[in-house]
């Protein structure tokens, strides 16, 4: 069943609390966002069903994920997934036990993304006029396809919108 609700505004970035949200919410099915991560080629892993059903509850009706990766924070025991999307990135603390957040970065806000490879794993820098974010760990396997596809979204979206970027 799918329910809609009103949209966000576009251009928010901010953090939101993914268990004040629950099914009520919910924009899109789980099978639409199984589909969307797999095509991307991100491994679906066992566990994932959280994410994906606060996914259901976050993404809007006309947004398509177009990469996903994961990292792992051992300090506080929790998953970061992280979630591009035609129209920003969203980060998704999903610890153990806890509350789980959701930040997000409108494509429009964000400077600058960068990806550092490591021995193990890398690191993804994003770079937003008000903000910078470093998150460690990241999976080497779809850390470094993320950057580059959320590249390509970001030089789409100036394309097609050349004067956006300097009214947000």
């Amino acid at each position: 069943q799918l329910l809609l609700v009103d949209l966000k505004f576009p251009f928010y970035n901010g953090t939101v609390k993914i268990s004040e949200m629950g099914t009520k919410n919910m924009i899109m099915t789980t099978e639409r966002i199984v589909d969307m991560l797999e095509n991307t080629g991100f491994p679906m892993a066992f566990g994932m069903q959280k994410e994906i059903a606060a996914l259901s509850g976050i993404l809007h009706k006309n947004e398509e994920i177009k990469s996903a990766t994961i990292c792992f924070n051992q300090s506080n025991n929790s998953t970061n997934f992280l979630v591009l999307t035609n129209q920003r990135i969203l980060k998704m603390d999903m610890m153990l036990g806890q509350d789980k957040f959701c930040e997000e970065f409108s494509l429009l806000k964000v400077e600058s993304i960068s990806y550092q490879k490591g021995m193990l794993m890398g690191i993804i820098e994003i770079q937003c006029e008000d903000k910078q974010l470093k998150i460690k760990k990241i999976d080497k396997k779809t850390g470094e396809v993320f950057v580059e596809r959320a590249k390509a979204e970001m030089t789409g979206i100036e394309l097609a919108n050349p004067f956006m970027r300097n009214i947000c």
